[in-house]
């Protein structure tokens, strides 16, 4: 059995296409209420309802880096602050996250937050318990910030919608990210994964996941599932999941980290950055989405006129 996300649904070839569509839309679209906001054209972010799925989705686009940029990128990291009730959350000091993108999302989150609750409300009007499904999604540096986006919204508003519960306004904030990088260290991808629900897609030899380095402290959260192309034995032998090989050559591989929550070594993000063979597959395609080439995706021009 595929295993099952609250918030996700069962991971598949159809729903990663999907979701893969709905991140398309930040390349595809002129909208950008949200990422305006910090005034950098490589930057996009707003909210809109999936009119096929009926899901409220925040999408995010950051910059995309080359092979050097990423070498040669100047980190700092900073403590993730403090939130309300932070032992029930499991915070610790130690949290240290990317300052320059948390600083980024800070900023868009006032505006961002208000824009959420507006579509909630409006949603829930047409179809009851129809924003309990709020996904916050982006591809590379966009994937970042959707982790980040949707830490901070379950953080401000759990007690408006704790975890299983079902009422005309509750929601349920999970966060899918095509080749993201990773965020901050160990403590803080603990921290996440105490708070929201993450699904971290990879392609083949995509190098964006790799970095920061692990060995810089780095470290994801989430669950990685890994499109690829090579035959791989990822599954754990208690993850009850047959690994899916159904679209073109590719297959579907869920990829459990460790008891020590250590990344999987036989998927993307476990290898080391010299291990990379290829410069192209950031990407795509996820299924059958090419970000960032809205020409080669008809599904998402079709959807954009929706």
């Amino acid at each position: 059995m595929p295993p099952y996300f609250l918030g996700f649904g069962i991971v598949s070839f159809k729903r990663i296409a999907r979701f893969a569509i709905d991140t398309s839309y930040a390349y595809c679209t002129s909208h950008n209420e949200i990422g305006a906001l910090l005034k950098r054209s490589e930057v996009k972010a707003d909210v809109f309802r999936d009119q096929k799925t009926k899901n409220i989705i925040v999408f995010f686009k950051g910059a995309i880096y080359n092979l050097d940029q990423w070498k040669t990128r100047t980190i700092c990291l900073t403590q993730y602050p403090e939130p309300q009730n932070a032992k029930m959350w499991k915070w610790d000091p130690k949290n240290l996250v990317d300052e320059r993108w948390l600083q980024d999302v800070e900023t868009m989150k006032p505006r961002l937050f208000e824009k959420i609750w507006k579509m909630v409300k409006f949603a829930n009007r047409i179809t009851p318990y129809s924003a309990e499904r709020l996904h916050f999604v982006g591809h590379g540096i966009g994937g970042a910030y959707a982790v980040l986006a949707g830490l901070a919204f379950k953080l401000k508003y759990h007690t408006i919608s704790p975890l299983g519960t079902r009422n005309p306004n509750s929601v349920h904030a999970v966060a899918v990210t095509f080749g993201q990088p990773r965020l901050g260290n160990r403590y803080f991808a603990e921290f996440v994964d105490e708070v929201i629900t993450v699904v971290r897609i990879t392609h083949t030899n995509d190098y964006v996941p790799r970095f920061p380095p692990k060995k810089n402290t780095f470290q994801h959260s989430g669950s990685e599932f890994w499109l690829s192309n090579e035959s791989c034995d990822c599954p754990g032998p208690d993850s009850g999941y047959d690994s899916q090989k159904d679209y073109e050559s590719y297959g579907l591989y869920y990829c459990p980290r460790g008891t020590d929550k250590s990344e999987n070594k036989l998927c993307n993000a476990g290898q080391e950055i010299e291990e990379i063979q290829s410069k192209s597959a950031h990407l795509g395609p996820y299924v059958n989405i090419v970000m960032g080439d809205c020409s080669k995706n008809p599904e998402v021009a079709q959807f954009l006129d929706t």
